[in-house]
């Protein structure tokens, strides 16, 4: 009886951590003005739904990346993440807009190379500055979570950023989950994730997956209808982004078929048609 009891009060228990508060949320965010705040004082924050202490703040990284990771006061661990200063390197990593396989390895300097998955499906394809931030944050973030799973026995962690810090905290929790999933984190870790403001971190395919991976209520953007930046960075879809069952990715062999008189006017305006966003895509990709 005292074993159904239990398996009830922890289904009980991660049932309400999968979900959105609004108290939690507004936390988050009073929290993060530690993250972007220039000095190093007020280790713990009070005043809010519960008390969060500050365990870590690390040096800028990369292109003036930050994180910090703070302890709640009922055991759940946070991770917030800065989003971009008013400095040239920090708005440089938003404009590196170029877009690169959601797996793969990055090359961070000379000596260092990052190795990462965003996403199952070979589609998909992520920011290039953001995975660089994740690049030059993510070493230094999973050792300091892994120990605390290790040795406080951490099962549940929040991960927030606001702006570019959103962007980064999708692309972190993508990179924390595949890990998971790769025996590298424990099974029973729960992550719930907050994207305050976010900017786009991937293309489609990506953002499909990140929505199975924080499906049942683990994971949110919060979005002002009035800001700009969740707009961002432009896109441009063509029709060889297609899956490879559209008939618009081989429509030449369907037009083929159909008979003279039609079949030349088709083509024509098939081929307008996709030579369109090819140009603004080769415009793209000249300018970023």
């Amino acid at each position: 009886m005292r074993t159904l009891a239990a398996i009830f009060f922890a289904c009980w228990v991660q049932a309400g951590f999968c979900q959105f508060d609004a108290k939690e949320y507004l936390d988050l965010v009073d929290v993060s003005r530690s993250t972007h705040a220039r000095d190093t004082a007020s280790p713990s924050r009070r005043g809010l739904s519960r008390t969060y202490t500050r365990l870590y703040r690390s040096p800028e990284r990369g292109l003036l990346n930050r994180w910090e990771l703070w302890m709640r006061d009922d055991g759940t661990a946070v991770i917030s993440l800065r989003g971009t200063v008013q400095q040239q390197a920090s708005w440089l990593e938003n404009f590196f807009a170029a877009m690169l396989p959601a797996s793969g390895r990055l090359r961070v300097d000379d000596t260092t190379e990052f190795e990462y998955r965003l996403s199952a499906d070979p589609a998909a394809a992520v920011h290039a500055g953001w995975t660089l931030g994740l690049a030059h944050l993510a070493p230094d973030i999973v050792p300091r979570l892994d120990s605390l799973c290790r040795q406080a026995g951490t099962r549940k962690v929040l991960i927030f950023g606001h702006s570019q810090g959103g962007a980064l905290a999708c692309l972190l929790t993508s990179y924390l989950h595949y890990r998971r999933v790769a025996g590298l984190l424990p099974a029973d870790l729960v992550m719930k994730t907050y994207a305050s403001a976010s900017p786009k971190p991937g293309n489609t395919y990506y953002a499909y997956d990140y929505e199975h991976i924080t499906a049942e209520g683990r994971g949110f953007t919060v979005v002002n209808t009035a800001d700009w930046v969740p707009e961002t960075p432009g896109s441009v879809q063509t029709f060889g982004d297609l899956r490879p069952d559209s008939p618009l990715g081989d429509a030449e062999t369907l037009l083929g078929r159909q008979p003279w008189p039609v079949r030349p006017v088709l083509r024509s305006v098939y081929r307008s048609l996709r030579r369109a966003p090819e140009r603004t895509l080769d415009r793209f990709q000249r300018n970023f």
